[in-house]
């Protein structure tokens, strides 16, 4: 699976936060709905219109077959991305954006351990496993924090 140097996982990640953060400011800065897929899908839709822009300078020729190939995986991602976006709607409008902490470390928890070890049967060893220790202590701190004021 490895065909890059570590760092470009680094540089990878720190990309995919970057543009996490630009979506938590949009979240927090929309006017809040009670109807939390009308944000999910304008944001959906205009991101699916900017992949596409930049999918077609692409080679176009498997688009379709792709799809086909590959259209039960699509619609498992595509279902867990929707998820994923309500959860940010919601936490970033009822709670506010520091409330991340908590996204970050369930995310690590649910993806790392389930997708990851359980499903994939990838590398664990005890370095990752005091890492998913300090995750856990991550979220009681934050929860601890957020009582104290």
């Amino acid at each position: 699976m490895k065909t890059l140097p570590y760092i470009f996982a680094i540089l990878f990640a720190l990309v995919a936060a970057i543009g996490n953060g630009i979506y938590a400011w949009g979240v927090k800065k929309v006017e809040p709905s009670s109807n939390p897929f009308l944000f999910v899908s304008w944001v959906l839709l205009t991101s699916t219109i900017i992949s596409f822009i930049i999918a077609f300078s692409f080679d176009r020729n498997e688009y379709y077959s792709y799809f086909i190939t590959n259209k039960w995986w699509i619609i498992i991602a595509a279902v867990g991305f929707t998820i994923t976006q309500i959860g940010f709607y919601l936490l970033f409008q009822n709670f506010g954006t520091s409330q991340y902490v908590l996204y970050a470390v369930f995310s690590i928890l649910t993806t790392s351990i389930v997708v990851g070890i359980f499903i994939y049967h990838e590398n664990f060893n005890l370095y990752h496993f005091f890492a998913i220790v300090t995750a856990i202590a991550t979220i009681v701190l934050f929860v601890l924090g957020n009582k104290k004021g």
